[in-house]
């Protein structure tokens, strides 16, 4: 196994713990990020229209000035920040598990924008839900794809079914932890 490979998906396994147990406190960071990868890539289309194909700095920069500007609009205009932070919870996800279906990009970002819709009306339970089951999705897909699983993976043919229901069941009680934790917020 690749150091790279090792490392990402011990960085990938401490967001989605961090992620699904304390997601609606981290919310404003998710929605900033968000921002900015949404941001980055739209600068980085737009300025790819009106520039020389092979000047790649002014993409890269228009992509970071739009990416910026789009963290700040979601981190101030926070309802704004919850329909791109749901969204593009949901439409990862979606994307995540079509990944190989010509329809995963239109199903993921119909999903999507139903889940923007969503967390703006019921912002709360949406962050809590999205983040808990959201999470535990990610994670599960990268305790499956892990080469020093495979063995166990290939000897124990329910072991995916076994990480996946791990993972539910962590899910579960990461939406109970942070349910309480805000709670507890809302009452101080």
């Amino acid at each position: 196994m690749m150091v790279s490979s090792v490392i990402t998906a011990a960085v990938t396994v401490a967001l989605a713990l961090a992620n699904c147990f304390y997601g609606y406190r981290l919310r404003k960071i998710w929605m900033s990020l968000w921002g900015f990868v949404i941001g980055g890539l739209l600068g980085m289309l737009l300025t790819a229209q009106f520039v020389p194909q092979t000047a790649v700095w002014p993409v890269i920069a228009g992509g970071a000035v739009l990416g910026v500007v789009l963290a700040l609009l979601a981190y101030k205009l926070y309802l704004a920040g919850m329909f791109l932070f749901g969204g593009g919870v949901v439409f990862s996800v979606a994307y995540l598990l079509l990944n190989g279906s010509q329809l995963a990009l239109p199903v993921a970002a119909v999903a999507g924008a139903v889940a923007g819709v969503l967390t703006v009306k019921f912002t709360r339970t949406a962050i809590i839900v999205t983040t808990s089951f959201g999470s535990c999705i990610a994670l599960a897909q990268v305790l499956q794809n892990m080469e020093i699983l495979q063995p166990l993976i290939q000897r124990y043919p329910a072991t995916p079914t076994t990480i996946l229901l791990g993972c539910l069941f962590l899910a579960v009680a990461g939406m109970l932890h942070q349910t309480r934790a805000s709670w507890s917020e809302l009452s101080q």
